[in-house]
């Protein structure tokens, strides 16, 4: 009997387009996902998770997929880290949503060659991307979960069920099991072939109406994500003789 050999795993360098810092050399991302209006309205931000190309510096400019360079893919074998996520606490928006529900979903997508971003994200303002989105529940989500927090400054005028019993962070004493907070620790065994990328993708929807339509609750969401896989190559026309 043929003795089966463990996959020989790299892991993947990360990216710095969402880097902390004026360097931009930080292996911890951050960004801001803000949603203003009536129960349901929702707003999605989306950032890649790896560097795009084989063998480049992180820090050096380049926009080419690391699948596309002599046809290289990986399959994904597992990510680990954490997702922080902390409702906005300034007292100058207290008139938005006093209550949201923050989903982020981790998927590999379709890219733009060219920029590298996510054809799903391109398109209808997130719709098609949104985690959220009973439209995607079907997608092939690598690991998803969801937290529901408060804008802190905004629940003392609120009489919402969610906003008198929700959190403002997902971490922390605040945070729950480790099945309900920030942690991510998934293994899978997912392809990224040609043209697709590995993205996190995080929808706000508000669950409560703020006192002004046009103000936002923002949610601050950072990162610390690692990527394990194993490389491949797709050389040849196996699977790939047609357009």
């Amino acid at each position: 009997m043929r003795k089966r050999r463990s996959p020989k795993v790299v892991w993947l360098p990360q990216t710095n387009a969402n880097s902390i810092g004026a360097n931009d050399s930080s292996a911890y991302q951050q960004f801001i996902v803000g949603v203003a209006g009536d129960p349901g309205d929702f707003a999605v931000g989306e950032i890649p998770l790896t560097i795009d190309q084989e063998g480049q510096d992180p820090l050096s400019a380049g926009t080419v997929s690391l699948s596309d360079m002599f046809n290289s893919g990986y399959r994904l074998r597992r990510i680990v880290g954490k997702i922080f996520c902390l409702a906005t606490e300034d007292p100058d928006l207290v008139n938005g949503p006093a209550s949201v529900l923050v989903t982020a979903g981790i998927i590999v997508r379709r890219i733009n060659p060219q920029s590298g971003q996510s054809l799903a994200f391109l398109t209808l303002d997130g719709e098609e991307a949104s985690p959220g989105e009973i439209r995607n529940a079907g997608d092939p989500w690598v690991w998803r979960r969801s937290w529901q927090l408060n804008n802190i400054a905004a629940v003392g005028a609120a009489t919402s069920f969610f906003a008198k019993t929700g959190i403002t962070k997902n971490y922390g004493n605040q945070a729950g099991s480790v099945a309900d907070g920030p942690h991510v620790d998934q293994k899978t065994a997912r392809i990224v072939g040609p043209e697709e990328r590995l993205f996190l993708t995080v929808s706000v929807t508000a669950l409560t109406t703020g006192t002004d339509a046009q103000t936002a609750t923002n949610v601050l969401i950072l990162t610390d994500l690692r990527v394990l896989a194993s490389m491949r190559t797709s050389l040849g026309n196996r699977r790939n003789a047609s357009r």
